[in-house]
């Protein structure tokens, strides 16, 4: 968004969506590709949507990451939410 602003005027609710994403993302573009690769070897079972969710969302315990992750057809274990909760434990910090 911030590009094509550069470009031209953006409209009503793109303006609306880029000041939503300042004010609420919590990591760089960067940082959520590298936390999401991440995840995904953590967890071969997580696709990339998934993993995008889990980087933007950073959720502090078991259940919210199930929440995040309960319209998927998989179920983890126990061990595997907490490999994926130690990942966003260090994008965190």
């Amino acid at each position: 968004m911030q590009e094509r602003k550069k470009e031209g005027e953006l409209s009503y609710e793109q303006n609306l969506t880029l000041d939503y994403a300042k004010k609420f993302s919590k990591l760089t573009e960067k940082q959520t590709e590298s936390m999401a690769a991440e995840l995904q070897e953590a967890n071969e079972k997580l696709k990339e949507e998934n993993a995008i969710a889990v980087a933007n969302l950073m959720p502090d315990n078991k259940e919210e990451l199930s929440l995040i992750l309960a319209k998927e057809r998989f179920i983890l274990s126990d061990e595997e939410l907490s490999k994926i909760l130690e990942v966003v434990g260090k994008y965190k910090k």
